[in-house]
């Protein structure tokens, strides 16, 4: 035993859909994560982060990497300027959130300028908040 207290958070695969994406078959695994870096109260999930469409953002000061994790608060929306995470269209992105003047944008940060932004225009499913990132051998 290290010492530190650990809770077990479902990971979520990529093939995850917005519907049940926390159902069994869609969690890859249960990893520890120290229970300091978690509100009381609050659920979490950890998803793998597989592209570089966010490689100029950072949560808590470290960089969304290709490959890292994100350990994310659940709740239905996001704040200006948050990580979120988010089914659009039936699939699992990864995307600052941006609301002004009510139009709502999903916005990559990143070198590579091939990646969209998503103004939402239709229904777009938050999952959650990503309030920090892991290291790519987490799992």
């Amino acid at each position: 035993m290290t010492g530190k207290e650990m809770t077990k958070i479902p990971m979520i695969d990529s093939l995850a859909n917005g519907n049940n994406f926390l159902e069994a078959e869609h969690v890859a695994a249960m990893i520890p994560i120290p229970t300091a870096m978690l509100k009381p109260n609050e659920k979490y999930f950890l998803v793998r982060f597989e592209d570089n469409s966010l490689s100029l953002a950072e949560v808590g000061g470290m960089k969304m990497k290709m490959f890292t994790y994100a350990l994310v608060r659940r709740t239905r929306s996001g704040e200006h300027g948050d990580v979120v995470v988010a089914f659009h269209r039936g699939v699992l992105t990864i995307k600052v959130y941006e609301n002004a003047h009510g139009i709502e944008i999903l916005r990559p940060r990143s070198t590579d300028t091939s990646y969209p932004t998503i103004v939402l225009t239709e229904l777009c499913d938050i999952k959650g908040v990503v309030t920090a990132i892991l290291p790519s051998n987490l799992y």
